[in-house]
């Protein structure tokens, strides 16, 4: 259950007590199998929770499918063994490997601390409801980076934005996020403009010379000097954001 749900032991354990406390399950053996051996225990709904969560049972079938299935009494017995196999089996084949995450979101699990199995999961969700899980870890993350949440807590956050019954632009915030990060070239070079003003600089290729004042600049060619303003001066700015002006360091 632990592994399903994307949640450490302890989180489990505490929920199974709940749960009882509030008689929506009730152990179905008492942890020994019929030979006395240890094993795990196994639970079953309670009619309660089966009626409160709205789960078939034989006095209340589900709707008919291709394939009939027995009702139980009153009572859903839940028996992990065989998806435990398939779990197994599926790490055997990856030999002990984590599955293999899209780039797209292959930050994921060392942001959150999630593990790529839950990744997958959360992909699954994103894509059964037409979203996609990037988009939705991108609206996210300013809030989970806010709150400090773990690796459950980030998977039930998710698992929650990506359930929801309203539909959402995530795609939309997602740009707009993104556009927040994106540089403002104007902005850049306004920067270099206030860092280098004073300064002196050289043309790593063409050996020229540059000495910025503020808002002009002494340009030094082939032994010819010239004074540089206004406009000319985005020309050296770019310089330095490319890399081809350096700074001359006494």
């Amino acid at each position: 259950m632990a592994d399903e749900a994307g949640v450490s032991y302890k989180t489990v354990q505490r929920a199974m007590r709940t749960f009882r406390e509030f008689e929506w399950v009730l152990p179905a053996t008492e942890g020994r199998s019929e030979y006395g051996v240890f094993e795990s225990k196994r639970y079953v709904f309670t009619p309660g929770l089966c009626e409160l969560i709205d789960l078939p049972t034989k006095s209340k079938p589900a709707p008919a499918l291709a394939q009939e299935t027995e009702m139980s009494d009153g009572a859903i017995y839940v028996d992990l063994s065989l998806k435990k196999d398939l779990q197994e089996i599926s790490i055997k084949n990856r030999e002990g490997q984590p599955p293999t995450l899209p780039p797209t979101v292959a930050r994921i699990p060392e942001e959150t601390g999630m593990l790529a199995t839950g990744v997958c999961k959360l992909l699954g969700v994103a894509r059964r409801n037409d979203y996609k899980l990037e988009d939705v870890y991108l609206v996210a993350k300013p809030y989970l980076d806010k709150i400090g949440a773990n690796a459950a807590r980030c998977y039930r956050y998710l698992h929650a934005m990506l359930v929801n019954p309203k539909k959402v632009d995530y795609a939309g915030k997602a740009a707009q996020e993104r556009r927040k990060c994106e540089p403002d070239p104007a902005r850049e070079l306004a920067n270099i403009a206030r860092e280098c003003r004073f300064k002196r600089y050289y043309h790593v290729s063409n050996g020229m010379r540059v000495r910025f004042f503020d808002g002009t600049a002494e340009v030094t060619r082939d032994s010819n000097c010239e004074l540089y303003a206004g406009e000319q001066m985005q020309g050296l700015y770019k310089g330095i954001a490319n890399g081809n002006l350096q700074e001359v360091v006494e």
